[in-house]
């Protein structure tokens, strides 16, 4: 019996730790991601080309992207731990299976992407024939748009069982992901969705929201 005890005592500890500690990366991942928009360099119009050149050429190009690899890379952590903190539904369980490696695959592609600046002048002088160009182009409406779907989904299953954030918060996740979403994968081509781009900030605010109320959770929801 006390071997028992001490054993549930271990793991609630564990428990609370993690979520914890999944609470303080979600934090972490708003903050940084609300930053990461400012912080990224604009563009003065034109085509697409010297739009990206431009964006390349701005010193402010590296600084920012490290601050969006470092909420990219939040974001993954904080699902990890939560997919340890405890015993999740089979939907959550799959669902965080499925976004974990999806943000791992989103983190690991903002590293070329804060590294492009190397590229500008190949940019400017081959147009969209330039790898670093393309490469930019299929990381942005491929990879980081289903990065952002993911964290749609994330909040979606985590609102709704309650594992991550809640109901009444899930709206705020929602229209600021889905927008990331389309802005993302529509920017390389159309400027139309671009205004997407500030209203994505709402991801930032569920996510600083969804961890302050893991901080202050004593144990992780029970299954509905």
């Amino acid at each position: 019996m006390t071997t028992t005890t001490h054993a549930r005592s271990t793991t609630s500890t564990r428990s609370r730790a993690l979520l914890r500690a999944a609470g303080i990366l979600f934090v972490v991942a708003g903050i940084t991601f609300f930053l990461y928009g400012p912080l990224h360099p604009g563009d003065s119009g034109g085509n697409k080309v010297d739009a990206l050149g431009e964006m390349l050429e701005n010193p402010m190009w590296l600084p920012a992207h490290l601050v969006g690899l470092a909420s990219y890379a939040c974001f993954a952590a904080a699902v990890l731990a939560v997919r340890k903190a405890s015993a999740l539904d089979p939907t959550m369980s799959r669902v965080t299976g499925v976004v974990f490696a999806i943000l791992v695959a989103g983190t690991i592609a903002m590293i070329p992407h804060a590294l492009a600046f190397a590229g500008a002048d190949a940019v400017r002088a081959g147009g969209e024939d330039a790898f670093w160009y393309q490469l930019m182009t299929w990381n942005e409406s491929i990879v980081n748009a289903v990065w952002a779907m993911s964290i749609a989904a994330l909040v979606a299953a985590g609102g709704f069982t309650r594992t991550i954030g809640n109901r009444m918060i899930m709206p705020l996740g929602l229209v600021g992901a889905l927008a990331y979403a389309l802005a993302l994968a529509t920017v390389p081509f159309i400027d139309a969705f671009d205004a997407l781009f500030p209203v994505s900030g709402l991801l930032a605010v569920w996510a600083v929201i969804a961890g302050t109320m893991m901080l202050v959770r004593r144990a992780m929801p029970p299954r509905v």
